[in-house]
């Protein structure tokens, strides 16, 4: 108990009877601090009392969630281990670009390092140009979106809401659920990983998806080169200067490297480090089997503490009545 200050009252009464003198008198306060401690005390009481309550719906909790992970389908992952190709002639056609740099860039020649091509080709590859084509190409629509596909009728169903799926809904759902790209900046080397939830198509997606996009940019560059190749014939056509005409064969000699590169190069623009395989059916990424007992578990252990207490609570009441 807590002893406050003494409070000096008057009265006459009290005068007469102390002979005119005041005496102390105390208020009693409850103590918090023993209160809070019965309360910790009745509550652990409480929980050890029925800890066979506790402990039940902690294993019940976590066998459920465990259960239940099983019934969501498992997603799968493949990777390919990727470095950029590097032209073994960059370094002098570059040089040689910097130096005639107007008549390269009217040309059409890259003056960009070789991290801006690793850039561009990277936004190539998540691109929606090229993820819609890649989409297109492999007839991938019924397969991203199978939960919304009739096979017997071969079409879309209908949503209250919803329309039947777009190519741009392919590339966001690409994005979104299946591709994802891990760069770091101190490795040259690219990682692409495909998660779907058959592992062969996971697998397959990934190794076509660099094939294709290899293709692609070979492709590109290709027409690049060409179309350079014409404007240098055409201005070495119109130049009678020697140190011009010195410059743009040098130009030439770089494009017909590059456009020979896009002829026998399969890998021109990724070198392919490891292809993707398919993953064992038991090494999946999600759902992640674990995590799922253990929040099962955290959460039947906070139901079967709120059981616990709620029955001591009825217990003394019951017994105080």
């Amino acid at each position: 108990m807590t002893r406050n200050e003494p409070t000096s009252t008057g009265g006459q009464n009290e005068e007469q009877r102390t002979g005119g003198r005041q005496g102390p008198f105390y208020v009693l306060v409850p103590d918090r601090m023993a209160g809070d401690a019965v309360s910790v005390a009745a509550f652990l009481s409480a929980i050890f009392a029925r800890k066979w309550i506790v402990l039940g719906l902690t294993l019940a909790g976590s066998v459920s969630a465990l259960a239940a992970s099983y019934l969501i389908s498992p997603v799968y992952r493949s990777t390919v281990l990727m470095m950029p190709a590097e032209d073994p002639d960059s370094l002098a056609a570059s040089t040689v670009a910097r130096r005639f740099g107007s008549l390269a860039s009217f040309a059409g020649i890259d003056l960009g390092a070789t991290s801006a091509s690793v850039d561009e080709a990277v936004a190539s590859l998540r691109s929606e140009g090229f993820i819609a084509s890649f989409v297109e190409r492999n007839d991938l629509m019924k397969v991203l979106f199978s939960d919304r596909y009739d096979p017997e009728r071969q079409v879309f169903r209908p949503g209250l809401l919803r329309k039947a799926p777009t190519l741009g809904d392919a590339h966001r759902k690409m994005l979104e659920d299946v591709l994802r790209i891990e760069r770091p900046r101190d490795s040259t080397v690219i990682a692409m990983h495909v998660e779907w939830t058959d592992p062969v198509l996971a697998r397959d997606w990934a190794n076509a998806l660099v094939r294709d996009l290899n293709h692609r940019l070979r492709q590109q560059g290709q027409d690049e080169a060409r179309k350079s190749l014409e404007f240098l014939h055409r201005e070495l056509a119109e130049t009678s200067l020697e140190d011009v005409r010195r410059g743009i064969y040098q130009l030439m000699a770089t494009q017909l490297n590059k456009e020979m590169l896009t002829s026998v190069r399969e890998d021109y623009a990724f070198r392919v480090i490891d292809e993707a395989r398919a993953s064992h059916e038991s090494d999946h990424v999600w759902p992640a089997r674990g995590l799922f007992a253990l929040l099962g578990a955290v959460l039947g252990m906070a139901v079967g503490l709120m059981a616990a207490v709620f029955t001591g609570d009825r217990a003394r009441t019951g017994g105080a009545g």
